[in-house]
């Protein structure tokens, strides 16, 4: 029996198949607790005392004190980072993660697939700490109820109607980074072809669902453009696997959940804004459209069951998918098991005192404080918290 910390970043990304993962290690005798990454999740980490740390990613030196160097000198704990991100651009996004001090830590570095376990060996991380999973996300659907019992809680949750059929846009413009820039822009024309799409195409719903990392206020300003449209519903709870179970079709800008829609054997087609500044990842697997027009027919086609993907577009899918994911067996969280009950067997790496700057940590701990008060203060506590109430809420999709 093992003391599991898993951190958990974004709720609607990752906390559905974190939560089977966390079953499943419970089943065996382990000892399993959600930390969330932006709510004093060091102290939360020294207050549970981990024999094992999940984490995700990391890119920090704050984080990588105070998830992975402070928790092994105190607690012995081995570290294993999970990679929330990994495809998007044809080269992956590996080479953001180019952090020696964080790679040298982890004990076991889990990849998709063989381009990111590539990529972190290329980076100087030892082959022998590299594990190729699969995706944790696509083994969701292996545990989802029957479609008509999670079409049900959907359309009671979100007050739709389950007779119509449903069409999904994985919104990812947000006002943040290098896109802060173009926000406006690619907004207006974005909402424009959502706009086009309620005002021509009949009985359907469209779930419209922001991304998590999606400012109140803009948020705010998509109610207000679609609150004319009573069919867009802009919705950005739940895993986006369980969306894709129960729609049509697909939309996207460049969000690489289209991977797990056409995975799936959904029709998925993205929408090209005008300013074309950013690498259209996607080009070769989705067909893509400028014209709003040109894309609403091609959606008219899929609702009625008469789209059919250019075969160009199919062989290009399998050749990204076997060397990004891997296998679709849905045994990717069963793999990553595997390591976590083996990891006892890694030599951790030594962390000496001599690593260490005193006043720096405490410096981390006080501004995750400071952090933690803020978010309280502007109401964004809620948007970061795993509570019960999720846990039962997701737990009401599960067969597991």
């Amino acid at each position: 029996m093992k003391r599991i910390a898993i951190t958990a970043e974004l709720k609607e990304r990752e906390l559905l198949f974190l939560l089977i993962l966390k079953i499943k290690l419970e089943s065996q005798g382990h000892i399993v607790k959600f930390i969330e990454t932006r709510l004093l999740c060091g102290l939360k980490i020294l207050k549970f005392k981990p024999d094992i740390i999940i984490v995700n990613g990391l890119r920090s030196k704050s984080n990588l004190y105070k998830q992975i160097l402070i928790p092994k000198m105190l607690f012995d704990t081995k570290v294993i980072s999970i990679y929330s991100e990994q495809v998007g651009k044809n080269n992956g996004l590996v080479e953001t993660y180019n952090y020696k001090e964080i790679l040298k830590s982890v004990d076991a570095h889990i990849a998709w697939g063989p381009y990111f376990a590539e990529g972190l060996s290329n980076l100087g991380v030892a082959q022998n700490l590299i594990h190729t999973s699969g995706s944790l996300s696509l083994d969701i659907p292996k545990y989802l109820n029957e479609d008509s019992k999670v079409r049900e809680v959907l359309s009671s949750r979100y007050n739709l109607d389950e007779k119509k059929e449903w069409i999904v846009i994985a919104d990812n413009i947000i006002r943040r980074g290098q896109q802060a820039a173009k926000y406006d822009v690619r907004r207006s024309e974005f909402n424009k072809m959502v706009i086009s799409i309620a005002e021509n195409i009949e009985n359907v719903e469209i779930i419209f669902r922001s991304h998590p990392e999606m400012m109140s206020d803009d948020i705010r300003s998509l109610k207000m453009v679609f609150s004319k449209y009573p069919k867009v519903k802009i919705i950005n709870g739940e895993h986006i696997q369980i969306w894709i179970s129960q729609v049509n079709s697909m939309i996207v800008w460049r969000s690489t959940s289209a991977i797990e829609a056409w995975t799936a054997g959904k029709n998925v087609f993205a929408f090209q804004t005008s300013d074309n500044e950013y690498e259209y990842w996607h080009e070769k697997f989705i067909q893509n459209y400028s014209e709003t027009n040109k894309l609403i027919k091609v959606i008219e086609m899929s609702l009625k069951g008469f789209y059919e993907l250019p075969s160009e577009y199919q062989n290009s899918r399998e050749e990204y998918f076997l060397n990004w994911f891997f296998k679709n067996d849905q045994k990717a969280i069963e793999r990553l098991i595997e390591v976590i009950n083996n990891i006892s067997k890694v030599n951790t790496s030594k962390v000496f005192k001599q690593d260490f700057k005193y006043c720096k940590v405490i410096s981390y701990y006080l501004i995750e404080l400071i952090v933690y008060i803020k978010k309280i203060i502007l109401g964004d506590y809620s948007k970061y918290s795993i509570n019960n109430k999720n846990i039962i809420n997701l737990k009401n999709f599960l067969n597991i």
